[in-house]
């Protein structure tokens, strides 16, 4: 016997078909070509059936397959912001253009022609510091400066585009967002010693390195540096450290705040522009309560800030050869009879100078990458040593594994380490 085998599809009904006897057709049940409304994903490839189940189209999964085998993965935000990301998909684009700003604490944004721009945000609470979290469709900013005691999250459904410098850097003794202060901190820098009239400087604040050792005076040792802490991944998310005080009018220098940019889609941060997290150089004055002549020192150098955090993750991250993601430390300083400062953390991978000044030993350079925090410098006359520079902070990329990260052409100070992202 013949069979033949046909679709209802093929044939508008069997009366449109002509068989030899309608005994030796076999009909195929199935009108589909798949299973109506229904997903299959394999590798990177989500395969999508169409309600009739006539066709089907292929997409691409930006972070590969879920496990169930039906749908596209995606990004699990580190630091629990998986419901701020979701947030993300129905909220309006962000475009900062000029010299905007942030500020974590009052939970305020400002593009630089001084218009607010409101956004979704939430306040998360549980961690050492608090984080300003917001969501966004996509983002594209010029430069913004963000100020406050939180760190910020930014959550993004889309692209992320940096074409200026995004900053949670400190300023000095300004404190980036997120940053740690407390004194009883094991990585904050320890105060300097003190005999008579003797004053050994500061220690510098730690984090991602260690901080330098302040300088020592006649007998006396320096103040201890602050320690490596933290969690390379950034979990749970927080900043960097500050440098210990000097004397009466020499101040630390502030540790670099905190940034996390979760995103489905690319980060690119463009040519000339950067992410920053420095650390701030500590602050230097006449002390009151001595005779200050002849341009001699005053009072006891204070410790430089460590470099804070960075925190990306992406479906891909681009950085331009000349673009620079950094989290360095700031300078200590040296106890002067005028106002001065030392350098803040750079915007490159090297280390920030030491401060000089006449007749003193010079200020701790800063922790950059391949760049160890510097100790302060001593001195047996007239008795009073430099701070000890910050350490370098953390820089944290998460992507998916079909996207590697190519750490050579950038500026990356310190060299970050590389995850693969987290998917739900």
């Amino acid at each position: 016997m013949r069979v033949e085998r046909v679709t209802l599809w093929a044939c508008a009904a069997l009366a449109a078909c002509q068989f030899s006897d309608p005994k030796d057709v076999a009909i195929d049940a199935s009108p589909f070509v798949c299973a109506p409304s229904s997903a299959t994903c394999s590798g990177t490839t989500l395969t999508s059936c169409a309600a009739d189940g006539l066709s089907s189209t292929d997409s691409t999964c930006g972070f590969g397959c879920a496990t169930s085998g039906d749908r596209c993965a995606d990004l699990a935000p580190s630091n629990g912001l998986g419901p701020q990301l979701d947030a993300a998909a129905t909220a309006e684009p962000l475009v900062l253009t000029g010299n905007a700003t942030i500020d974590t604490t009052a939970g305020s944004i400002t593009n630089g022609d001084g218009t607010a721009r409101v956004v979704h945000s939430e306040i998360l609470t549980g961690g050492p510091v608090e984080i300003f979290a917001i969501s966004v469709k996509s983002l594209a900013v010029d430069n913004v400066t963000v100020t406050g005691t939180r760190a910020l999250a930014i959550l993004s459904d889309g692209d992320v585009t940096i074409a200026g410098v995004l900053s949670v850097s400190a300023e000095h003794g300004r404190q980036g967002p997120g940053s740690i202060e407390l004194a009883t901190d094991s990585c904050v820098g320890g105060r300097p010693l003190n005999s008579g009239n003797n004053h050994s400087g500061a220690g510098g604040g730690g984090f991602g390195g260690q901080g330098g050792w302040g300088g020592y005076a006649p007998s006396l040792g320096g103040g201890a540096p602050g320690g490596t802490v933290g969690d390379p991944m950034l979990v749970p998310l927080r900043g960097g450290c500050r440098g210990g005080d000097g004397g009466v009018l020499s101040s630390h220098g502030a540790g670099g705040g905190a940034v996390q940019v979760s995103t489905r889609g690319t980060i690119t941060v463009l040519g000339g522009a950067a992410i920053a997290a420095n650390g701030g150089g500590g602050h230097g004055g006449g002390d009151p309560l001595r005779l200050c002549f002849l341009g001699l020192s005053c009072a006891a150098g204070a410790g430089g800030g460590a470099g804070g955090a960075i925190l990306l993750e992406a479906h891909t991250l681009t950085v331009a050869a000349t673009g620079a993601i950094v989290a360095n430390g700031g300078s200590g300083h040296f106890g002067t009879p005028t106002e001065t400062f030392a350098s803040n953390g750079l915007l490159t991978e090297s280390a920030s100078p030491p401060f000089a000044c006449t007749d003193c030993p010079p200020g701790g350079s800063g922790g950059a990458e391949a760049h160890p925090a510097e100790t302060g410098g001593g001195t047996a006359n007239p008795g009073e040593g430099a701070g000890g520079g910050g350490g370098v902070g953390r820089v944290r990329i998460n992507l998916p594994q079909q996207s590697p990260f190519d750490p050579g052409p950038p500026i990356l100070s310190p060299l970050p380490t590389v995850g693969s992202t987290t998917l739900r």
